[in-house]
């Protein structure tokens, strides 16, 4: 009867060990579940508040160079690219992240739910491709993202919408102080995407 009394308290025992461990273990799954999507959304409430209120310079920076170019990749669907760069940096810029937004308008004119790109969920993975300087051995960061296009949202208002392009830029200077600025940029079209685009508007 003793032996029967001890096997019941050390099941019920290894049950409850279980249940806690289990519990556990699922909390810390879907808090770092979360973590890539909350980053992405934190970055996009960001960018996006700040367009409402107008607060993207047009005044390029002096430290560094930015630019924006756009063209076109043809294959089964056409695409409409944008590039990001950051290079030419004048100092140390450690972790440089770039977020970029189309005009909010042209969600209406893309393929797509969302006009919004970044390159925050590579920081950690490959952060050397993110450490700029003079001289250094990287050139520049760059952010890409292709669109497809939609033959029949391309009118005079995609033309008037698709260069304007808002980027954040953060980055660590040496003494690991955090700089953040914006910028409202007009992108570069080459020959290419300018020719598809006024032929497929007209």
């Amino acid at each position: 009867m003793k032996r029967l009394f001890t096997c019941l308290i050390m099941i019920i025992l290894i049950i409850l060990l279980s249940a806690i461990t289990g519990c556990s273990v699922d909390k810390d799954h879907s808090t770092r579940g979360n973590e890539p999507m909350d980053l992405h959304n934190k970055e996009l409430s960001d960018i996006e508040d700040k367009i409402k209120t107008s607060s993207f310079s047009s005044t390029l920076p002096t430290s560094y160079n930015i630019s924006v170019n756009i063209s076109l990749k043809q294959e089964e669907m056409d695409r409409i690219i944008y590039e990001v760069t950051v290079d030419e940096a004048k100092q140390m810029m450690k972790d440089v992240t770039l977020s970029a937004h189309l005009d909010p308008d042209m969600a209406l004119k893309l393929k797509t739910s969302n006009v919004f790109f970044t390159n925050i969920f590579d920081i950690d993975t490959y952060p050397d491709r993110f450490l700029l300087k003079p001289g250094g051995e990287i050139k520049g960061v760059q952010l890409f993202r292709g669109f497809i296009l939609d033959p029949q949202a391309l009118d005079q208002s995609f033309v008037d919408l698709y260069e304007t392009v808002y980027v954040k830029v953060s980055w660590k200077s040496s003494d690991h102080t955090l700089h953040t600025e914006y910028f409202k940029i007009k992108g570069t079209s080459n020959e290419e995407i300018t020719e598809y685009i006024q032929e497929k508007a007209n």
